[in-house]
């Protein structure tokens, strides 16, 4: 009785906490204030100034450990804090809703997708080759709200994403008629959708309403997804319809063929999916002999390629519409690069970074053939490697990371040993609340080190002193 009274108890603290922060939004809009005018730089009241800083981290660090808090007792207790299936539904989809009409809070990518996509519906350029700063030099629109909202860092620069999100960008944008608020609210009910079909995807391709729960209400995911609109949710959806077709329970040869095209279409969204495809695909062939996984894989891979290169002609003129995604690699944010530059501030950390690629490429391709050539691969072993690959790259290959980009795990908490998944669950609680960093002395490229350095110190602590409650290797999902 004690138990079901507790885990009511925190149902609802995990609903006041998300309204908490959900209440200077409302005010905000009740207010009549414009979207024009909304500032999402870490001002956590969107009002108050900068002499309130310490205020503002507090306040969001004081929310999101409520969240977490109540998120893992949720996860562990589920059975007891939820009596039927239809409970488990109307609880996420209220809580989603409650996401969304959050403002972008901490990041303003939103309104670079939205000039983005609206300089190409309705200007006609190639976001490839035509930056929205040279768009407003060539034509006299400095009364379009939208490509006015366009963050200044990114005005100068061209898409920096792969082809299928401009035009997702494009086609938003498109219905907005030129409102930025109507763009804004286009784009979070398209990212609110690809939520809840997610969470149907988790929950199908795990058969547990577990896993299903644990990315659904993930206050990580939340809040990157809809309250500050990443595309990431995007590319997720892509990944975990590739694993859903892949291992679907008939695994006919359209079904893989489905999912490889899947992973294409999530690989011209971010590139990380080609991380992923070649370890699932030999698990998919581990059966045939050496020379058979060989062949079925080339012939895979082919696929892959070809509906890769058929998206990127829908934009390419030469090579160079390449560069922007290149360019994201030469950025130095939040990561272990920028914390070892800060504190040295030597030249040598950008040889260190090349270095570390490069050993990571060899390691990965390594991997690669230590799993063509194995005769036994259990699907546990190959979600563990994707595991290990994803953090390794993470930490030491990115030198732009982001905190959204945790999310990239979260289609690996499938077969996984419980430590692993639990350790994912714990980076996304890091990844966030590090982010007080920012609350406190503004986005500044040197508190980017302090940032990563609070991340992984969190996620060190909660690691070491998580407690394994159902068995040391017992898989969960």
């Amino acid at each position: 009785m004690k138990l079901e009274t507790n885990s009511k108890q925190i149902k609802i603290l995990f609903i006041v906490s998300t309204f908490c922060l959900a209440i200077p939004s409302v005010l905000y809009i009740i207010m009549g204030r414009s979207i024009s005018d909304l500032v999402s730089d870490f001002n956590y009241s969107l009002q108050l100034n900068t002499s309130h800083n310490l205020i503002n981290a507090l306040v969001f660090f004081i929310i999101f450990l409520f969240l977490f808090i109540g998120y893992f007792y949720i996860v562990k207790n589920y059975k007891k804090t939820f009596e039927k299936r239809k409970d488990i539904i109307k609880y996420i989809i209220i809580v989603a809703i409650l996401f969304t009409i959050i403002l972008p809070m901490t990041t303003t990518d939103i309104f670079y997708y939205i000039a983005t996509g609206w300089g190409e519906a309705k200007y006609g350029i190639n976001p490839y080759y035509t930056s929205i700063k040279q768009l407003k030099e060539d034509r006299d629109i400095t009364d379009d709200e939208i490509l006015n909202k366009m963050p200044k860092v990114w005005e100068e620069q061209k898409i920096v994403y792969a082809p299928v999100w401009p035009l997702v960008c494009k086609v938003l944008s498109f219905l907005s008629f030129g409102s930025l608020p109507a763009a804004l609210l286009i784009f979070k009910l398209f990212n609110l959708i690809l939520h809840i079909f997610n969470c149907w995807l988790v929950r199908k391709i795990s058969g547990k309403d577990v896993v299903g729960i644990i990315y659904a209400l993930n206050p990580l995911i939340l809040f990157e997804t809809l309250t500050n609109v990443h595309n990431d949710v995007l590319l997720l959806t892509f990944i975990l319809l590739g694993i859903y077709f892949i291992f679907k329970k008939k695994k006919m040869p359209l079904n893989i063929v489905l999912g490889v095209i899947c992973f294409a279409i999530a690989t011209s969204i971010k590139y990380v999916p080609i991380l992923f495809i070649p370890f699932i695909l030999l698990y998919t062939f581990r059966k045939d002999k050496v020379g058979v996984r060989i062949a079925k894989c080339l012939g895979l891979a082919l696929i892959f390629v070809l509906v890769l290169v058929g998206i990127y002609l829908l934009y390419a003129k030469d090579i160079f519409i390449l560069a922007g995604i290149l360019m994201q690699q030469g950025k130095y944010v939040k990561s272990l690069m920028l914390t070892l530059y800060v504190i040295t501030r030597s030249k040598y950390v950008f040889l260190l970074s090349k270095i570390l690629t490069g050993i990571f490429i060899i390691y990965y391709f390594v991997e690669v053939f230590r799993y063509l050539f194995k005769k036994k691969i259990m699907l546990s072993s190959i979600f563990n490697e994707l595991y290990v690959i994803t953090i390794l790259f993470l930490i030491f290959v990115i030198t732009g990371f982001q905190t959204w980009y945790i999310m990239w795990l979260f289609p690996l908490i499938f077969f996984q040993k419980s430590k692993n998944v639990k350790s994912i669950l714990n980076l996304s609680v890091g990844a966030e609340i590090a982010s007080v960093v920012f609350f406190n002395f503004g986005e500044a490229f040197r508190y980017g080190g302090i940032y990563f350095i609070l991340m992984i110190a969190i996620w060190g602590i909660l690691n070491v002193n998580w407690r394994e409650k159902i068995g040391k290797n017992k898989k969960i999902c």
